[in-house]
């Protein structure tokens, strides 16, 4: 039998009884109610019609007629409620005597007579249904409390050994599932029955089993892959050190336990609280689990940079944690011989490209001698690339000096819309040139901004440059410049161009990018020196952009405090 239905044939057993007790208890309040409704409906309506006629009779000063009247009425209602053996040959005298009444006024004694035979008839029956009820009520009560003493043991049982049909197995289960935890494997249940829990057992008895075969089985090879992983893990060109979530190092590679200092038996195993406490590195690494910036350790008398990074893993279904400790100092000396050679390569062509500057100056001067047309077409092209090899020795100038941190800031008050006339100024030859019309929109009275104002303007031409560029002959480009909520200065270069996809209005701001399609033949290096110009001043730049509806180039600069 299953245990679905053990706990069915309890419940309806339970409900059966209840059925039983109540169907008792309702026929034996039903038969009183019925006896109770006999002598109130039949008994006692009868000693009210007699009560009613002897009150007539007893009424002396009441007119004869109205009297009779009443009487009358009280009787013709006792006539109709006659049940009692007797009552009716009684009534039947009543009404003689009373149609006599009139002509012979010695009947009234005979109608008294008549009222009270007709009173004892109906008080003797109502004692005697009373007798009979009470004798039912006592039947009632000595059947149901029997009934209900048998079924409240029969329950008291049925509540004290079947709640242990499903506990019993559950501790079992409990014990069984705790020796298993404790990796008991030979542990075995015991439960003798057939229904889900004897299943239950059977397939926890052999899980055990197989559990067991496992456990010994596979000892070896879980040696080899033991072994094996510890392999993998010192052969990492990282230094790499795994720790569970209670702050136990589980492994630590050769390059980690040398930057430690430690041997693996002083490391493996033990708590990094109490390492952390001895290590300084271990507890750096500790309070920074993914450094965004290198850090120096010097090993054998060497200066070493790394990047501290960390990754979560799962060990035996527990999270842990993965210091990887990566070695960067050959990049960064690459890095820097990259800048150094930009920054002398960038400031070693300034001067033969001033050179040539002056030249074409002199070549352009009348006094030198007049030019054919094609020789100051040539002359154009040639100032076009000079000027154009200039901005990319100044670019590469720039970010020269913003990798290396040894940007020189001028910090002054300045008012911004010089700013952006100067820049406009500057350029108003290739705006010309392209027919573009340019408005402006400044806010009155408009607060002086904190910054370096010859850096401020590259930015301003840097943007208004690229809007021109990217803008067709007659188009709108508008300069605009606000304040914000937040008490700064907000400058908008918007262009009618092609605009830009929005996954890259991110990229637009790294080195070297350029958007698929193009037009641009520059360095793609002055929209982030441009970033880094403006945050180094205390600001951020932007850009807002739909294909085909063009750009919004904006940045942010404080507001001057006095």
């Amino acid at each position: 039998m299953t245990l679905q239905r053990k706990i069915a044939l309890g419940t309806g057993f339970l409900f059966l009884l209840l059925l039983l007790i109540s169907g008792v208890s309702s026929y034996y309040i039903s038969v009183l109610k019925n006896d109770t409704q006999e002598v109130l409906k039949d008994n006692y309506e009868s000693l009210d019609y007699c009560h009613g006629m002897l009150a007539v009779l007893d009424r002396v000063n009441v007119p004869k007629s109205e009297a009779n009247k009443k009487f009358n009425a009280h009787l013709l209602k006792q006539e109709q409620n006659i049940t009692e053996p007797g009552e009716g040959a009684a009534t039947a005298a009543l009404r003689l005597a009373f149609d006599r009444l009139g002509a012979d006024s010695s009947q009234v004694s005979v109608a008294r007579i008549n009222i009270i035979q007709i009173l004892q008839i109906n008080m003797e029956a109502i004692q005697r249904k009373n007798e009979v009820a009470m004798e039912t009520a006592q039947k009632a009560k000595l059947y149901i409390t029997t009934l209900s003493a048998f079924l409240f043991l029969i329950a008291f049982t049925f509540v004290l050994n079947f709640p242990g049909l499903i506990t019993e197995p559950i501790k079992k289960f409990n014990e069984a599932i705790q020796e298993l935890s404790k990796k008991n494997y030979s542990f075995r249940m015991h439960v003798d029955s057939s229904d889900e829990f004897g299943q239950l057992a059977t397939a926890i008895n052999q899980m055990a089993a197989k559990l067991d075969e496992y456990e010994h089985s596979n000892l070896a090879q879980m040696m080899f892959e033991k072994k094996r992983a510890e392999a993998v893990i010192n052969s990492l060109d990282d230094a790499s050190i795994g720790i569970d979530k209670k702050g136990i190092v589980l492994f630590a590679n050769q390059k980690a336990l040398k930057l430690l200092g430690l041997e693996a038996a002083q490391a493996i195993g033990q708590s990094t609280e109490n390492l952390s406490k001895q290590n300084d590195l271990l507890k750096y690494i500790l309070e920074n689990p993914s450094g965004t910036s290198p850090f120096k350790i010097v090993m054998d008398n060497q200066e070493n940079y790394f990047l501290l990074d960390s990754y979560k893993i799962q060990v035996d279904e527990e999270p842990g944690t993965v210091y990887v400790l990566k070695n960067i100092t050959s990049f960064l000396e690459k890095d820097v011989a990259k800048t150094n050679f930009l920054a002398t390569i960038s400031h070693e062509l300034k001067t033969p490209i001033s050179g040539i500057k002056l030249g074409l100056q002199l070549l352009e001067n009348p006094k030198t001698g007049s030019l054919n047309p094609e020789q100051v077409q040539l002359i154009h092209d040639i100032k076009s690339d000079s000027d154009r090899l200039l901005r990319i020795t100044s670019e590469l100038l720039n970010m020269t000096q913003l990798e290396t941190g040894k940007i020189d800031l001028t910090l002054q008050s300045v008012d911004p819309t010089e700013l952006v006339r100067t820049a406009l100024q500057a350029l108003y030859p290739q705006s010309q040139e392209k027919k573009l019309q340019i408005s402006t929109q400044f806010l009155p009275n408009l607060p002086k901004i904190w910054c370096d104002s010859e850096k401020t303007i590259w930015v301003l031409i840097n943007l208004l440059s690229n809007a021109i560029r990217y803008s067709s002959e007659g188009d709108y480009l508008e300069v605009k410049i606000e304040v914000t909520p937040t008490q700064k200065v907000h400058f908008t270069i918007q262009d009618q161009g092609p605009g830009i996809a929005a996954e890259f209005q991110d990229k637009v701001f790294e080195k070297y990018f350029k958007a698929p399609g193009s037009k641009s033949n520059g360095t793609g290096l002055g929209l982030a020196i441009s970033k880094d110009f403006v945050e180094v001043m205390g600001g951020n730049i932007g850009v807002h952009s739909n294909l085909g509806q063009g750009a919004a180039f904006f940045f942010e600069l404080p507001q001057f405090q006095e």
